[in-house]
């Protein structure tokens, strides 16, 4: 099995979808995945944006006074073999992911999941034991990982500059992947 995870931690406000879909947007590029850009982005956005409302404020000039407790938002993007997986933690287990929405075309929110439920192959939520949840989507890549890793290029694009990780800091974030997740996943009925 080959495996490439990218993650970033966001604090949960009003800013999270924007700087998930940006983020979101990078990987996939490096990745040579940039087929997947357009539903990738809309399902983090999503994803993000009830992680917020369950955990933090959509309020776009919070108070100093409400960021004292902020929560944090954890995006994933992992391809392994040729499934790509968005996934979104938040601290909140309690809260249930909302049901995809009736057809009421007043109804001004609450059509998220049902775009991510069109966009991806499949979706659902994990409770890991360490608390909060784990909300992904999985789409179907071009590629698999291993290709990937032959394709992506070895120096970065113009402007921006390269960092040299040692082989055991590659190998780190490799095996930071939640590989008794990502087995669990694969092994969940469409």
């Amino acid at each position: 099995m080959h495996l490439l995870v990218s993650r970033l931690k966001f604090a949960a406000t009003a800013t999270a979808p924007r700087c998930a879909r940006m983020f979101v947007n990078h990987t996939l590029r490096c990745w040579l995945l940039s087929d997947l850009l357009d539903d990738a982005e809309l399902i983090v956005s999503e994803l993000v944006t009830n992680a917020v409302k369950a955990t933090g404020t959509l309020e776009p000039h919070p108070a100093y006074a409400d960021l004292d407790d902020l929560a944090i938002l954890g995006v994933q993007v992992r391809l392994m073999d040729r499934s790509l997986f968005v996934e979104v933690w938040d601290c909140d287990s309690e809260k249930a992911v909302e049901p995809p929405p009736t057809d009421n075309a007043t109804d001004e929110g609450g059509r998220g999941l049902t775009i991510v439920d069109a966009l991806s192959k499949r979706y659902g939520v994990a409770r890991p034991a360490t608390g909060g949840k784990i909300v992904w989507a999985e789409l179907e890549a071009v590629h698999d990982a291993a290709t990937v890793r032959r394709m992506t290029p070895a120096s970065p694009p113009r402007g921006m500059r390269q960092v040299p990780l040692s082989p055991t800091r590659c190998a780190r974030q490799y095996a930071q992947a939640d590989v008794g997740l990502a087995n669990r996943l694969g092994e969940v009925a469409v």
